[in-house]
């Protein structure tokens, strides 16, 4: 059965402008969402989400302007990525890290209030840190927070 094809106006051709479009409305949400997912190099992993929706930007059926299509495609290309770099560096010996700083400080200041801000958010059930860092964190709109996570505007 040959392909069902659309209309030229059903669906908007990903070009470079659009995809720099795309970058610029969809960069911080993505990078909060793999924060919230555990991902330790979020910013690279949304790098290469934008790079494999643009190798991959034929099999998008939808239009490049349709927030509630374009929320899940870049989800579950994040998705498989982040498994990909978390199975990558389960393969290699963890770097490293520097003892953490004694509690109770007489020197305490803001890097602290902001460090248990940061560990309260770490805190949350995996749902409520997403959209935490999504929505606040990264400034995403409510309506692209909520296509992204899958869930209602008003439950964000």
């Amino acid at each position: 059965m040959p392909p069902v094809s659309q209309p030229p106006e059903a669906t908007a051709a990903l070009d470079e402008p659009r995809l720099t479009a795309l970058i610029a409305t969809w960069r911080g949400a993505l990078v909060g969402l793999l924060q919230a997912w555990g991902c330790p190099a979020p910013v690279d992993v949304a790098q290469d989400v934008f790079a494999e929706a643009w190798l991959s930007r034929d099999r998008f059926r939808a239009s490049w302007d349709d927030c509630d299509a374009v929320a899940p495609w870049l989800r579950g290309i994040a998705w498989n990525l982040a498994a990909a770099d978390r199975r990558r560096r389960a393969r290699q010996p963890a770097p490293l890290e520097a003892a953490p700083e004694p509690a109770g400080r007489p020197d305490a200041g803001p890097d602290d209030r902001q460090q248990a801000i940061r560990d309260a958010v770490d805190r949350l059930p995996p749902d409520l840190r997403a959209a935490v860092l999504v929505h606040y964190l990264e400034r995403t709109p409510v309506r692209e927070t909520a296509a992204l996570l899958g869930t209602s505007a008003k439950t964000i």
